[in-house]
Formats: C-alpha cells, structure tokens, sequence
C-alpha cells in the first residue's frame, strides 16, 4: 500500500512534536494527506504550512503558533525552519520508520550546516570560495567559550562581504591585517572592546575590524539586510544567529510642522545556541497549562493556592542547573515523603508553608532548596515534606532518551501507582530551561482547544463560545482559549467582549503580536482607525510580518494618508518585488 497509514501519520506527528520541543518551542502538528498542490495563506493567525509527496501521496504538514522570523526575508530555502522540516521529512521517508531517536548532537550538525548554506547564500563574493572547515562555523563554540581576564563574552559579530564594509560599514578601528578566527586569544581581545553601539565586522573568514552602520536608510534601500548576519556572544557557550531589518519610524514636529523620519535597526533571533542545544526561542513558562492542570488534580483547590504555586514554580525555574517540584495532595506527600525516606531517597523536613511566607523569604528558601540534586516533594498548600528526592518507578514507553534523567524519572514516577498517577503534578524544569509538566496521561486540554479551533474555522462562532463558558472552571485566565474566545466574539461583532478578552491576554504575555493585531481588527471594524493603527503598529515592532504590513497598508488607506500610504506601498514593493501581493498594491497605486 502506497503512503503512509493512519498509525505512521500519527507516529510521524509525534515525531515532528518531539522534535520541536527538543528546541524548545512548543507547537501544534498536524500531518494529513491532502489533495492540495499549495499552501494557502491566512491572516494573522500564522501557521506555517508545507505540502510534502511520499510515494503517490501529498500530505499537507500544518505546524501552529510557530512564527519562523527569518520567513519574511529570505527565501524558504534559506528558512531554518523549513530547513529542519525538510530534514526530518527526508530522515523518516529513508528510514520508512518512525523509530530513529533523534538526538541533540544530530540537531546541531543539521544547524551548522543550515548556517553554512545561509553564510554563504547572504556573503557571496565571487573571489571568495564556500566555507570550509577551517571558517567561522569551526571556531563559534571556542569563541564563545572564551574568556578574557576571567570574565565571559559579551559582544557582537556582523558577518558582511568585504564589498559591503567599505560601502555600509563605518569602521572606527580598522585593522591592517585580518585576524583569523582560528586565533581565538586575537579575536577574543577584540571583542573585549565592542559595546552596545560597537560591534566586530568580519567576513567568514576573519574579523577586519570594530564598527557601526553607517546609515540606515541608505543600508535599507540597497537591501542589505538580505547580505548580513549578527552573531551575538552572550555567555559560555551561549551565542544567538540573528538577521536585522532596517527599520523607519516618522514622527511629527508641531513646531516645523512636518514630518521627521528616523531610521534604525532590528534584529530578528533565527536561533539560539545554548550549551551545545539548538533553541528556537526563549523559555516560555506555560502559566495557562499549569493553572489548567493545578484546577484539574486538585478539584478543591482555592484560586488563591493556584496563584501562588504558580509563582512557587516559577521562582524555582530560574534555578541554574534544572529542578523538579511534584505537587501532590496533603495525604499522598506525606506517605511519599516517608516511604521514599525509608529508601534513603529524600531528605524529609519539617513541614515549610511556602504559600504563607513573605515573598523575599520565599525566594530565598526555594533557591537554596532547589540547588541540590533532586526533586522538592509538596503539597496543593504550599507545604514542602521533602527536598533531595529521588523519584522511583519502572522504565515506562512514555519516557524519551532524548529528553534526559529529570523528564525520565519524572514520567516513570508518575505513572508508577495508580494514586500517584491521579492526585500528583509534576514540573520539570531542564538545564536549559525548557519546562515540562508531567500529569496522568490526559488529551482533554489539547481535544478541546483542537475541538475549538475546528469550530472556528467552520464559523459556529457561537458554539465556541458556548464550549468555553461550559468548561469555566478550566480555563479561566489561559491565553489559549481567551484568544479562541475573543476571535469568535470579533466574529459575532461583539468587539467589547472581544476586546476585553485580548486585553487580560496582555496581563498574561504583554509583548504577543497576535493580541495587538487581533485589538486592532476590533477597532478597525467599529471605525476607529486611528487606535486599530497605534495596535498595528505594535503588533508590528514585535513580529514584522507580511499579513500585517498589508492590514497596516489599508488603514493608512482608511485614515486617508495617502502620501504615507504611497511611501509604505513603496517600501514594501522595494523590500520584495517578486511579492505578487506587494506588486497589486504598487499596480493600484500606478
């Protein structure tokens, strides 16, 4: 039989999941056959969608709520997500089998290799060979483990052709000589003297000197930002690949009464090393998921106790090496404590309420007992029985190697016994800071936000609203659903409680791009213009994405500003000629 069967999809799905995890980004994957031949695009509710042949079949690989910032300037080809979907699509296609373990070192060769293709797609001369092993790829691990006078690196690498520097670039110090990256004393006395404003400026084979840009709007039209690349050194190992856009801003003198334009630049993360891991993002602390699961074991518990093990969590996350905190009820984590005592696994103590201590003590007690190894046993209030406990249980398919000891142990203790299994919560929190929450085998979260979503997209608006306010309990306060809940009251063009919805989103993420775009489509649809731009804008400055550069080009329309319209229209044609919808705008305009 041709294709893939139901069982492999869904196999290859978890897969994909795993995978992106790995990287510390948490998504949404759906893989389907499809009689698609090409992605369709939507507006503002980004998923980022591929069409993949196995054998005679077309499968349509649909991954949510993963913003790929390198997308919107360079071709896919050089997208590192669709570079690492492409990769695994190829892995699990040669092996017809979705039971290779993907492991962290082979994550990073793929990254090193994306990088390799980008550096050379972005700094193309034609005097200058392909990278080889000798070139900057080789030396950004040593670099960035370096140290000068005892302290890490903090500093910048601008990656330009040698062409680009005389003609973008003001160096302030310009060597006589290129140093090599291989001299890792030479180069880390450089950068020793970049600063906020001050960056190194090498090609792939060297570092020419230290400088700044020297002018934005001229770097904009000459499109430079498709021939750059900024490696930032933030610690021991740490380093993030980032790309930058030219960035204009007007502002209006009442006093000369015209219009002022600044220019500057930002920069985009494409990905971040962190101590040999690849990640797509910072850590993301899944507050909605844990008051989800918190209201769900403990049936009980006061709104207050969720509150305040949330925050109990979260300080215990900054904790540098990793921890784990199991929640369990009053009963269960006093008879765990002992019985693990009896095993000499976990120190028992007596009990600490960390909900009723003062704030600044409460930090001060959970840094010190979650700096040793093992896990911080309390109860839903707030009491601690046991510190350095090491959890037991039998091996368990749920486990993945990949995701190291604490993860593993944390899945074989949960589904040990029974009671275990349905009146305790696990948190794990990794080296690198990923987070994991470890609960009895549960679907109902992710089948009720897939269940809404469906609805969404068949327009029973109603329905999902209906859903939402039967489940109250549950999801009160998640990002998640508000957000489902405000699309469908926008819908239903009931813009207040729409409104109000995305709102409270901002007390929960302040700088997520979809609240202030979908804030602005309210305002805009009850005719208040002016406050759907201020929204768009910041929607904007915090993901500059195509779908809302063109929302942003029909408000200036709307607020009749047709000679900043005009200039926008300009802008986005110059920055993407091919763009067929970019092209429409400048046709109108001609």
């Amino acid at each position: 039989m041709s294709g893939y069967t139901t069982k492999q999809l869904k196999e290859l799905e978890g897969k994909f999941d795993n995978f992106f995890k790995l990287i510390n980004k948490n998504t949404e994957i759906k893989i389907l056959e499809t009689d698609e031949s090409l992605p369709k695009e939507k507006s503002i509710i980004d998923d980022i969608k591929f069409i993949k042949v196995y054998d005679d079949k077309r499968y349509s690989i649909k991954i949510k709520d993963l913003v790929d910032n390198s997308e919107s300037k360079i071709s896919k080809e050089f997208s590192i997500i669709y570079f690492f979907v492409n990769k695994l699509w190829d892995l699990y296609q040669d092996k017809n089998s979705t039971s290779f373990r993907l492991g962290m070192t082979k994550i990073v060769e793929w990254t090193n290799g994306f990088l390799l293709e980008l550096i050379d797609n972005r700094i193309d001369e034609s005097q200058s060979e392909k990278i080889n092993d000798e070139g900057i790829i080789s030396y950004l691990d040593l670099i960035s483990n370096s140290q000068y006078e005892g302290g890490s690196l903090e500093a910048k690498l601008l990656l330009i052709s040698k062409q680009n520097i005389s003609e973008h670039i003001n160096l302030v110090i310009d060597f006589k000589e290129l140093i090599p990256y291989k001299e890792i004393k030479k180069i880390r006395k450089v950068m020793e003297m970049c600063s906020d404003v001050i960056f190194a400026v090498g090609d792939k084979e060297g570092i020419y000197g230290l400088g700044h840009f020297k002018d934005y709007g001229e770097a904009f039209k000459y499109k430079l930002q498709d021939k750059i690349i900024f490696i930032h050194f933030n610690g021991k190992l740490h380093y993030d690949v980032k790309e930058v856009s030219f960035i204009k801003k007007k502002n209006t003198s009442f006093t000369e009464e015209k219009e002022i334009v600044n220019w500057n630049y930002r920069e985009s993360l494409i990905y971040k090393i962190r101590d040999n891991r690849i990640m797509l993002s910072d850590r993301e602390f899944p507050k909605g998921k844990l008051r989800y699961f918190l209201n769900r074991i403990f049936s009980d518990i006061p709104k207050s106790n969720i509150d305040e093990l949330i925050n109990i969590v979260q300080i215990a996350s900054y904790q540098k090496h990793g921890t784990m905190l199991v929640v369990g009820t009053k009963v269960l984590a006093e008879e765990e404590t002992d019985r693990l005592c009896n095993f000499q696994q976990a120190i028992k103590i007596e009990k600490i309420n960390l909900i009723d201590m003062e704030e600044s003590k409460r930090n001060i007690i959970l840094n010190q007992i979650s700096s040793i190894d093992g896990a911080i046993y309390l109860d839903s209030d707030g009491n601690v029985h046991g510190i350095g406990v090491i959890l037991d249980g039998l091996a368990n398919e749920l486990g993945d190697s990949s995701r190291g000891a604490r993860y593993n142990s944390a899945i074989k203790y949960n589904n040990s016994q029974q009671e275990i299994n349905n009146n305790t919560l696990i948190i794990v929190v990794s080296e690198d800071g990923y987070i994991d929450i470890v609960v009895k085998e549960d679907e109902n979260y992710k089948h009720l936000l897939d269940s809404l979503w469906e609805k969404l997209r068949d327009n029973k608006y109603r329905q999902v609203i209906d859903e939402i306010n039967e489940n109250k309990k549950d999801v009160t306060g998640i990002y998640d659903f508000n957000l489902v809940q405000a699309i469908a009251h926008l819908n239903l063009n009931e813009h207040k409680e729409s409104i109000e919805l995305l709102k409270k989103n901002l007390n929960i993420v302040s700088d997520d791009y979809y609240t202030y775009a979908y804030l602005s489509i309210n305002k805009e649809w009850l005719g208040e213009y002016k406050e759907a731009l201020e929204y768009l804008n910041k929607a904007i400055e915090i993901n500059n994405i195509k779908s809302l550069k063109l929302q942003k080009a029909r408000l200036l329309q709307k607020l009749e500003r047709m000679e900043e319209y005009k200039e926008f229209v300009e802008d986005l044609y110059n920055s993407n000629p091919e763009d067929l919808d970019f092209k429409k705008l400048i046709e109108k305009e001609e």
